[in-house]
């Protein structure tokens, strides 16, 4: 087992999940595959469950988050240490503590609004998407842009868009994306490939505060490769001093070159 203290700047889930996530051993993919579970352990002084960390696991391999701990987990957080080391000694590997089970995989999944009625939800509490829709809920309807695409999208209060480019062919098409924001700023989001799920934590580039923006293939290697391109446009129509929703028009060209 390797666990990790939640705010450990030296070796905390920052710096161990990138080394470990280039492991190669059983059941890898499943075990990145997976939803993290919960690990509640007894207090023993109320008798309730407290929460200890999240893991993941597979046989013979766990790797435990503990929040309210820096680098000497034990001393910070006493409880889930003492009883992973129990646990380790009498079945060698984390028990759940909770009668009603340590899996939050249906929470998930009822969060996602049961991924909007436009997909399904998997055994890891992640949504996969019907043709069409994108966003972690599916809830945000993408669209295929193709040579001569114009369109005018209105939208009140803070609003995110979808578009995707699939190339007909593997060498690189040229093309220009254009983008224009009529009233409100607006932040870009690309990633190369046109099956991603980009957003503004998933991405290979960004364009932030733009108004009116020209995005050519010839200029941008990532426009140009034979997975083709997801772009998520994010348009911030919130008065915030004034608590009001504001009104706005996205205009999006799309023309092969």
């Amino acid at each position: 087992m390797i666990y990790a203290g939640e705010f450990d700047a030296q070796d905390g889930p920052k710096t161990q999940e990138p080394w470990m996530r280039k492991l190669h051993f059983d059941d890898s993919t499943e075990f990145w595959g997976q939803s993290r579970k919960v690990y509640y352990v007894p207090d023993p002084v109320s008798g309730n469950q407290i929460i200890g960390g999240y893991y993941r696991e597979v046989p013979n391999f766990t790797y435990l988050t503990v929040p309210k701990a820096g680098h000497f987990v034990p001393n910070n957080y006493y409880q889930p240490s003492y009883q992973f080391f129990v646990d380790y000694l009498n079945n060698q590997s984390l028990q759940c503590h909770n009668p009603d089970g340590c899996s939050v995989v249906d929470v998930q999944c009822d969060y996602m609004n049961q991924c909007s009625e436009h997909g399904t939800c998997g055994s890891n509490g992640q949504c996969s998407c019907d043709k069409g829709w994108k966003g972690a809920d599916c809830s945000f309807k993408n669209t295929e842009l193709v040579d001569t695409y114009y369109h005018s999208f209105m939208s009140y209060g803070p609003k995110w868009f979808s578009f995707t480019h699939t190339p007909a062919n593997w060498y690189c098409e040229a093309s220009i994306l254009r983008l224009r924001s009529i009233t409100y700023a607006m932040d870009i989001y690309i990633t190369a490939d046109a099956k991603a799920d980009v957003n503004q934590f998933n991405h290979d580039m960004a364009f932030m505060n733009q108004r009116d923006i020209s995005l050519s293939s010839e200029l941008i290697s990532a426009l140009c490769g034979s997975s083709g391109y997801s772009v998520a446009v994010y348009v911030d129509g919130v008065n915030e001093k004034k608590n009001e929703l504001l009104s706005n028009t996205l205009r999006v060209n799309f023309d092969m070159i």
